[in-house]
């Protein structure tokens, strides 16, 4: 788990020399900095020209702007360089970023002008439209446990609202689509831009445990006699993804409700007719259709919960694949109440968990909202070993792949399989580039009790060199496969969830391959779907190391912390990665 430090600025308009004079002073008092945000206008209202490459920023500088344009000569560089000047970076009209920290940063450019709203695409840069902030609002959808941050150079419309704070002096602008915004978006840091600094009581929001805090900055003013406001903002925090869930709980004593969702009216309804605000227990139930069958007891006249007969034992064929025993359905298996026995592992215990205080940060390439991908701890090779991690913690592919079809409209598992798709392709295209084959695996070692608790699947990818001869990688895995007991199935659809499995696949050098490879233990029956109670019911975790060592010549990598780089060099590596695969 890893804080980020951040400094928020206010309307800068054109005053370059003195902020990246107090921005580098105040880096070098209160930082360093992982990034600096500037809400509002980073350019004056006139046509500004001035050149800025002589400045240095201390650290990535992200801006938008307000009311005022880009001038164009920046904009011609903003088109060809991709930056203002090096690391400062005008983010665009509207848009959500990740920092390769895997920080969400939402943003909108430019101000409401009613002629300009209804626009189809609006040319001015200062001006959004309709049609960007619904497509802004339809992609923070991807983003379901919400955003980190959003900054606007308008004030959502109603943000006073339910505010015991003195009231400040009307000197902003607000906005309805901004607060359509905030309201769908849900950030946990909203920071815009006024004539004075201003921070509201933190308020909560539907549909996440956490709350927002909003803060307005001033600008920064040339005038060294001027009462100067506070412009600036300092704050550490952690990203969403890795943040602890009761660290995301603290609530403020202070908090507020939401002042964008509107009061409940006052209805003046007869309580029993209404549907909406009578007691559950009031309502009228409605009479059984002719062709309703009650599901429990076979029989017509009367809904499933008034059925007063047991349900019905599971039929001759079905078998609990807890025990692997006939004459009970699995949420009724006396194993599976032993469960609570077990302790289960926390995930700020695992390994692979981002919630995980000791998490190694160095070796995390690159976040996306699914799946982060890492440098593997001792490598089996330097040419590349990649490890792909499902953020939340599942246990194997086989269990999402029957979850998904027992749970058709399951949006958290189709994002999860949408985005490892996607990495995927992108990985065997950069070693395809690099001229390397590749070996993609994954395994899992079986469902007890405990192991479900604990195992957290990872998809390794592994460069293979242009010397090694691929026909004879897959003689060495049946090879391997006979000494470990485990033999070939034809597909995860032959598996039930709890069956141990390991999966491979090979690209060649010019990236085809010939499918997956799955081995199971020997004694597993594909017809009656369950393991042999004399036979070895789990996958040796090191299975792949110990096949790719000897194919690669050095058998000593097939234990991982016999080959553990040095912090530096594990860096090094890191980096060299995070150059080269880069998740948008």
């Amino acid at each position: 788990m890893s804080s980020l430090k951040l400094l928020v600025c206010g309307s800068i308009n054109s005053n370059f020399k003195q902020f990246f004079t107090k921005a580098n002073s105040i880096a070098k008092k209160a930082g360093p900095f992982d990034a600096i945000l500037v809400t509002g206008d980073f350019w004056h209202e006139k046509e500004d020209q001035e050149d800025l490459s002589s400045y240095t920023a201390p650290c990535p500088i992200y801006i938008i702007n307000g009311k005022n344009k880009i001038p164009t000569s920046t904009q011609i560089r903003i088109n060809k360089e991709g930056q203002v000047i090096e690391n400062v970076f005008h983010l665009g009209k509207y848009g959500i970023f990740k920092t390769a920290e895997g920080l969400s940063i939402a943003y909108l450019s430019g101000v409401y002008d009613k002629n300009q709203y209804n626009e189809k695409d609006s040319l001015n840069s200062n001006y959004y439209t309709k049609s960007e902030i619904e497509d802004l609002i339809k992609v923070s959808k991807n983003f379901t446990n919400g955003i980190d941050i959003l900054i606007t150079t308008e004030w959502p419309y109603g943000i006073l609202n339910h505010s015991k704070l003195v009231k400040v002096e009307k000197n902003f602008i607000e906005s309805n689509p901004v607060k359509d915004l905030a309201l769908h978006l849900r950030p946990r840091y909203f920071f815009s831009s006024s004539e004075t600094f201003y921070e509201r009581e933190p308020f909560d929001n539907k549909g996440v445990k956490f709350s927002t805090r909003f803060i307005s900055l001033a600008p920064l003013v040339s005038n060294i006699d001027e009462k100067k406001p506070k412009w600036f903002y300092a704050f550490n925090i952690i990203p969403l993804f890795e943040c602890p869930q009761h660290v995301l709980q603290l609530r403020a004593s202070n908090t507020t409700q939401n002042p964008f969702e509107s009061a409940k009216r006052n209805v003046d309804i007869d309580e029993n007719t209404s549907f909406f605000f009578q007691d559950n227990s009031k309502r009228q139930k409605k009479s059984v259709p002719d062709n309703y069958i009650c599901n429990k007891c076979g029989v017509g006249g009367h809904w499933k919960a008034d059925c007063v007969v047991e349900r019905r034992g599971p039929p001759d064929s079905y078998v609990c694949n807890i025990c692997h025993e006939k004459g009970h359905y699995i949420k009724e298996c006396p194993k599976k109440l032993n469960k609570s026995n077990f302790k289960k592992k926390d995930p700020s215990q695992c390994w692979f968990c981002l919630s995980n205080p000791e998490i190694e940060q160095h070796l995390i390439i690159t976040v996306g909202d699914e799946v982060y991908l890492t440098m593997a701890k001792g490598p089996l090779t330097l040419d590349g070993h990649i490890i792909l991690v499902p953020i939340k913690h599942y246990k194997s592919s086989k269990y999402l792949v029957d979850k998904l079809k027992e749970e058709e409209n399951n949006t958290e598992i189709t994002n999860y399989f949408s985005e490892v798709k996607k990495v995927q392709q992108l990985i065997k295209t950069e070693f395809k580039k690099l001229k390397f084959g590749l070996i993609t695996f994954q395994i899992f070692s079986g469902n007890s009790i405990i192991e479900e608790s604990k195992h957290h699947f990872i998809i390794n990818y592994v460069a293979l060199p242009e010397k090694l001869k691929l026909d004879e990688l897959d003689t060495k895995f049946l090879e391997f496969a006979e000494k470990e007991g485990l033999k070939k199935v034809d597909s995860l659809n032959d598996l039930n969830t709890s069956c141990p499995y390991f999966m491979y696949e090979i690209n060649d050098f010019d990236g085809a391959t010939k499918g997956e490879i799955i081995f199971v233990p020997k004694n597993y029956g594909v017809e009656d779907n369950e393991l042999d109670s004399n036979s070895k019911n789990t996958i040796n975790l090191r299975f792949g190391s110990l096949v790719l060592s000897e194919a690669f010549g050095t058998p000593e990598k097939s234990d991982w912390k016999k080959c553990v780089l040095s912090t530096e060099d594990e860096t090094k590596e890191t980096l060299k990665w995070r150059d080269i695969i880069k998740l948008e």
